[in-house]
């Protein structure tokens, strides 16, 4: 094959690679309560909605940047933005690939190149849910940078974009804050003007539309509400299974520091394997109890990261001591965060680290070519086994069935009750013509709206409105408003796939409080299936 032509050929398949996932997976499910979210919000943007001040947000809105492209699919937003997040994840995939095989100098062929590029994106995209989401805006756009950055000489004027692109994933995202001055540090470019120029402009732009809308102070409080204090950092890792592959990240790099010290002492050398390997299946077999089998192969590439530390130095920063610092702080910036603290997302990159490095010692050992095919065939086989079974929150596939008539969901399968609810839910919009609120869920529903949003927020939890204040504040816009009718759900929807749960008994104390008030100062107007009709 011509080299010009193998150089297309590969991103070409790669790219109808992504299609034909995109084709096949993005259609299947819908889960009624945070899919939809940035959607929603990228709405309310566009529309002409001030952020902060119109609604409610506890992230920076940089995501609204990303998505505006699906607004123009009329009523197939909500699969035209899984669409792009397939893009998203699958660009990723592949930059921090190109990246990391770029900084430790392995070479590679163009079929063992694109074939480890479809195994990582399978990994990444194995069990996270496939919509909008803050986590992969701001991972595409750390590896977008991260790519660019790695391409260019440090004298080049384009440091100023690639470094901007790095800072931009904190808007997305608050717990990337730090990206940027890691990545300074990482490429060398401590005296480089043009990368602390990079970082900065975003902040300022951001800080100047705060400014122009007199939103600064209340768009501060409310970005540093919650995701980035400790308690509710703390509260949310140990709640998630993530957690515990987290902490056994941290013990392999103490456990690699100590083999390293001590790897001349034998019996040293032998506990701290024995103990480390122990800690991997330790955690494997707490996974399996809780049958959380899409987190079973972050588990087993962590059982290898010792393997790179007896390689590394810790006195200097070597490449590869480098490189696993900035892959692990990066992943852990995925996985600290409120809203999915999986690092599944970017689960890859390790397991690529430890994979390459061990390419780059044993190559002569392995037929590369074959290996990687048949890697490629068993991973895509097991992630689409785990993409039909075991989505968050989603029924198996052979109960997507079913498709809703609302305004900006079209093209999507989910379960006979969601869909039920869904076109149950339009015809009493459609009835009431503008003078509801729909409660608590449903931040899908409001992606396709004419009339100017009403409510303060798009999905009305604890998590979005952490605060008592901006709770107080939603409750009193909710009974002042100019609102006539509340469509309120009557069942929890992140179980009405398997059962009708009342939403009474959702474990939300804002939602409950809202409930006791509209009980006690309304009345019922009307009542369906899934929604009773309450009237001011």
């Amino acid at each position: 094959m011509p080299v010009a032509f193998r150089r297309l050929f590969y991103p070409l398949l790669y790219a109808t690679f992504l299609f034909v996932f995109a084709l096949l997976f993005a259609p299947l499910g819908f889960n009624p309560t945070d899919d939809g979210v940035v959607l929603a919000q990228t709405a309310r943007f566009w529309s002409g909605q001030i952020p902060f001040i119109d609604f409610v947000s506890i992230r920076p809105f940089g995501s609204v940047l990303l998505h505006w492209p699906a607004l123009f699919f009329g009523d197939f937003r909500l699969l035209a933005s899984r669409y792009l997040c397939v893009f998203e994840i699958g660009f990723y995939s592949y930059a921090l690939l190109s990246f990391t095989v770029k900084k430790m100098r392995i070479e590679l062929s163009d079929l063992v190149f694109w074939s480890l590029a479809g195994i990582s994106f399978a990994l990444n995209v194995h069990s996270f849910p496939l919509m909008a989401w803050t986590s992969i805006d701001a991972v595409f756009l750390v590896s977008a940078g991260l790519y660019l950055r790695s391409k260019l000489d440090s004298g080049s004027w384009w440091n100023i974009a690639a470094y901007a692109l790095l800072s931009l994933a904190a808007l997305c995202r608050q717990t990337f804050l730090p990206v940027g001055i890691l990545s300074i540090w990482f490429f060398q470019d401590l005296r480089n003007w043009k990368a602390y120029l990079g970082i900065v402009i975003p902040y300022v732009l951001f800080l100047s539309y705060l400014w122009w809308n007199n939103s600064i102070a209340v768009g501060l409080q409310q970005m540093t509400i919650s995701g980035t204090a400790i308690v509710p950092v703390l509260k949310v890792l140990f709640h998630y299974k993530g957690a515990y592959l987290g902490l056994l990240v941290g013990a392999s790099f103490v456990i690699a520091w100590q083999w390293q010290k001590h790897r001349q002492n034998e019996w040293m050398s032998r506990g701290v394997s024995v103990l480390c390997f122990g800690l991997a299946i330790g955690t494997m077999l707490l996974l399996l109890r809780s049958n959380s089998y899409r987190y079973l192969p972050t588990a087993l590439w962590i059982a290898l990261i010792p393997m790179i530390g007896s390689e590394m130095r810790f006195h200097r920063a070597s490449r590869h001591y480098a490189i696993g610092v900035l892959v692990l702080f990066i992943t852990g910036m995925t996985a600290v965060s409120i809203g999915y603290p999986s690092p599944a997302l970017i689960m890859a990159w390790p397991w690529l680290v430890v994979l390459l490095w061990a390419l780059k010692r044993f190559t002569p050992l392995i037929s590369l070519n074959a290996m990687s095919w048949i890697s490629l065939v068993i991973i895509l086989v097991l992630a689409g086994f785990v993409r039909l079974n075991h989505i968050y929150r989603e029924p198996h596939s052979e109960q997507l069935q079913y498709k809703t008539k609302h305004p900006g969901l079209q093209g999507i399968w989910m379960d006979k009750h969601t869909a039920e609810e869904l076109n149950e839910l339009y015809l009493w919009k459609t009835h009431l013509k503008g003078q509801h609120l729909v409660l608590f869920d449903f931040a899908a529903c409001r992606i396709y709206e004419k009339e100017t949003l009403p409510t303060e927020g798009d999905w009305l939890t604890k998590e979005e409105f952490p605060s008592k204040r901006l709770q107080d504040s939603l409750c009193k816009h909710l009974l002042t408003g100019n609102n006539r009718y509340w469509i309120v759900q009557k069942y929890c929807s992140a179980e009405i796939s398997d059962t009708l749960m009342p939403i009474q008994t959702r474990k939300d104390s804002m939602q409950q409080s809202i409930l006791h008030l509209l009980t006690k100062q309304s009345i019922i107007y009307n009542e369906g299936k899934y929604f009773i009709i309450y009237r001011q």
